[in-house]
């Protein structure tokens, strides 16, 4: 498949979420929640797995480049609310994990520093605004 990730082109193996979820001997009517941050892939990953996606009881995703225009409409459909992420929930949920699991924020700081990638807070600290952006939508879909 190809992929763009921060502006740069390259290929990555990929198998349906039906076929993963089957070589792990997991029942798809199992997985109540799921998380999908696959830096635009959403946009093929959840129209190609709807009957797995629409089993679940919450769905939080990174929907990027518009497609929220599609998706969301699309889960109202199959009985799912979205609720979106404010930009100050996403900071206090960061700061409090930061506090909750402080080797795992060093870790992830050391990680940062000598590569030079930053995690998502940095992003939303000094430019993308999720509770406004057309471009990142961050949320989660629940079922009514």
């Amino acid at each position: 498949m190809e992929l763009e990730f921060k502006g740069k082109q390259f290929y990555s193996k990929s198998d349906a979420l039906d076929s993963i979820l089957d070589s792990l001997n997991i029942q798809w009517g199992s997985v109540k929640f799921m998380k999908i941050d696959i830096e635009g892939g959403e946009r093929l990953v959840i129209p190609s797995s709807i009957k797995i996606v629409s089993q679940v009881d919450f769905l939080a995703v990174e929907i990027h480049n518009g497609y929220y225009v599609d998706l969301i409409p699309l889960m109202k459909s199959l009985g799912f609310s979205f609720n979106r992420v404010t930009r100050r929930q996403y900071l206090t949920n960061s700061l409090k994990a930061a506090l909750t699991h402080p080797f795992a924020t060093y870790s992830l700081f050391k990680t940062f520093r000598t590569t030079g990638e930053y995690p998502g807070s940095r992003k939303i600290l000094t430019s993308i605004d999720i509770s406004k952006s057309d471009q990142l939508v961050v949320g989660i879909f629940i079922k009514k």
